[in-house]
């Protein structure tokens, strides 16, 4: 009966040995083809927009602000009337500094008048030589007097002038500072409004030293084209129009600047933008996803799958970033079945079932 039950036990288990000897399915892979294409190649930083022209409008007189013609964010044209300063002390400074030169004028009429009465006089020694030298002094002065009050009339036109306010470029008005009514003095440090031209408009971005050479070996060939992206809905292109002339020693970055038509206002003075600064087109380059590249010991690599569903390890150079895809140098030829998931659980040789990515590289 033992032998029996020994038996039952050891047919039980060899049973059991050939479920669990079961071979498992090899795994599952996502693969895609390089795309092959013509590629502008670039470096991306971050940048900032700012005015091409930035305007603090201050009054050049004291007086009350009578009137403003404008709204706050409109745009306005170069020579537009802004602002209106009381004029009328300056108009009576006009009219003492007229009346002054009036008086100056009939002087010196006098003054010569009695020169020429008193010249023989003097010759013949009727008139004494100071009294003589005196004569010829008020002329003198008179002169200087006329002088100095059609100086006097010149200032009072000029801040008549100054009492209308036009504005020094096209551009958008910002806040209005000072409101109607109120007294504008010489000590005064706000400006009345801000203008800001922004058509064209800048966009401002700092570059690693390193990449200095490069950019200026290209720049002087030609202007660089400069791509500003804002929130990353809206590209607007531009032109690369300054190279900074130092090197920030602090940070090893350098300054450079984009200038864009910005025709339809959509970059606004303060934003943020996302830079793309054009260093050329790379013919028929090999772009793959950048899931499809690890880093390993020796390097980054792709896993290939041959004919036979097998998978290679494969070294390859990279280049540039272009957005979702990673340009490859070195490495992997056209048409060749690259892993872009599942990479994970790969080894050397491993038998796998492919699918095909269902977004194409683009």
């Amino acid at each position: 009966m033992k032998i029996l039950l020994i038996l039952l036990s050891l047919i039980l288990l060899v049973g059991c040995d050939k479920q669990e000897v079961a071979t498992k399915p090899p795994p599952q892979v996502e693969i895609t083809t390089p795309l092959v294409q013509d590629t502008e190649l670039f470096n991306q930083y971050v940048g900032h927009v700012e005015a091409t022209v930035q305007v603090d409008v201050q009054a050049q007189v004291e007086g009350e602000l009578l009137e403003t013609f404008f709204t706050e964010g409109q745009e306005v044209k170069k020579g537009d009337l802004i602002f209106t300063i009381d004029k009328r002390p300056f108009e009576a400074q006009l009219k003492k500094a007229e009346g002054a030169l009036a008086e100056s004028i009939a002087n010196l009429r006098y003054a010569e008048d009695v020169v020429k009465r008193n010249t023989k006089l003097a010759k013949e020694d009727y008139v004494s030589k100071l009294q003589y030298d005196q004569y010829i002094t008020n002329v003198l002065m008179s002169k200087a007097a006329i002088i100095q009050n059609k100086a006097d009339i010149e200032s009072a036109k000029i801040n008549i002038s100054y009492c209308n306010i036009h504005a020094p470029t096209d551009g958008i008005t910002g806040v209005i500072n000072i409101d109607e009514g109120n007294l504008i003095t010489n000590a005064e440090a706000t400006p009345l409004v801000t203008l800001m031209k922004i058509s064209p408009v800048y966009t401002y971005f700092s570059i690693p030293q390193k990449d200095l050479p490069h950019v200026m070996e290209l720049h002087k060939k030609k202007p660089l084209k400069v791509i500003a992206i804002l929130n990353e809905d809206y590209t607007f292109e531009g032109e690369l129009d300054l190279i900074d002339n130092q090197v920030d020693q602090k940070t090893g970055s350098i300054w450079l600047r984009g200038i864009f038509p910005n025709e339809e206002r959509m970059l606004w003075p303060g934003e943020y933008v996302n830079i793309h600064l054009l260093l050329g087109l790379e013919k028929d380059a090999i772009l793959l996803p950048n899931q499809a590249i690890s880093l390993g010991e020796k390097g980054k690599y792709v896993f290939i799958i041959d004919e036979d569903n097998v998978a290679e390890l494969r070294y390859v150079e990279t280049g540039d970033i272009v957005g979702d895809l990673t340009l490859i140098k070195k490495g992997i030829e056209p048409g060749e079945q690259v892993v872009t998931k599942g990479q994970i659980n790969l080894a050397p040789k491993m038998s796998v079932t492919t699918k095909k990515r269902k977004k194409s590289a683009k």
